[in-house]
């Protein structure tokens, strides 16, 4: 199956509660994607894969000027393009096997960011949060047992360096990281019930999720951290 769109989107403007700013514009985008879904190899292999470009107006973007202060504020022109892979194969009905891939060139085509009482261009840095390129893989093995399924599962998820701030200071930045994770599965035969037992970020891999700059004010830069080496469990109820 072969598919295009064309989309625009709408997000209201607004006012700044805890800084002076006055109150920021109305957000718009158009958006634009080709895409294709194809199975290969008798339904043994699907890939899917878009193509889109994000054009906006008037892009709402967050920025901490000084502690406890946020300020929205509206960058001019932003846009957003790339691709998606995704690709699942079944070499046996126990096996599965998923490789995803992403490319995301996202940056600022005209904005003047606030720092503190000044404005700085950031006209051609990189969206907040968006980096270029990330990449899942994923092994299942797939048990049968008289009550139901047993599920193994192996996986890795790593993504490019990205930037937290529209200043695209390294200060608030992320290297380049991959976490692996681990699940153990199974579900009942009527498919009612699924009990997983999993461990996350196995590595114990230390990364930021999110960090604000407060340069201007001289006090420095917080960061929030990825959880850790984590265990944990999980019972789903299915409702048929």
């Amino acid at each position: 199956m072969v598919y295009a769109s064309i989309s625009q989107g709408f997000k209201s403007g607004g006012f700044n509660l805890t800084s002076s700013d006055p109150g920021f514009d109305p957000e718009t985008v158009w958006s634009y994607e080709l895409g294709a879904k194809m199975d290969w190899q008798p339904q043994r292999l699907r890939s899917n894969l878009v193509l889109f470009y994000y054009d906006y107006k008037d892009l709402q973007v967050s920025d901490f000027t000084r502690p406890g202060v946020l300020s929205i504020s509206n960058a001019a022109d932003a846009t957003v393009k790339g691709f998606e892979l995704e690709n699942q194969w079944m070499p046996t009905v126990d096996w599965l096997i998923a490789l995803n891939y992403a490319y995301l060139d996202a940056t600022y085509d005209s904005y003047l960011a606030p720092a503190g009482p000044v404005l700085v261009d950031v006209s051609g840095n990189y969206l907040n949060a968006a980096p270029k390129h990330k990449l899942n893989a994923a092994v299942e093995y797939f048990q049968n047992l008289s009550a139901g399924t047993l599920s193994y599962r192996v996986e890795y998820a790593w993504q490019d360096k990205q930037f937290f701030t529209s200043f695209n200071r390294e200060v608030s930045s992320q290297d380049a990281y991959g976490l692996w994770n681990a699940r153990l599965g199974f579900l009942t035969l009527d498919e009612r019930w699924e009990f997983q037992a999993y461990g996350e970020n196995l590595a114990d891999e230390n990364y930021s999720t999110s960090s604000r700059e407060f340069t201007a004010t001289h006090v420095g830069v917080t960061k929030d951290v990825g959880p850790p080496l984590t265990f944990g469990g999980k019972v789903v109820y299915h409702f048929m």
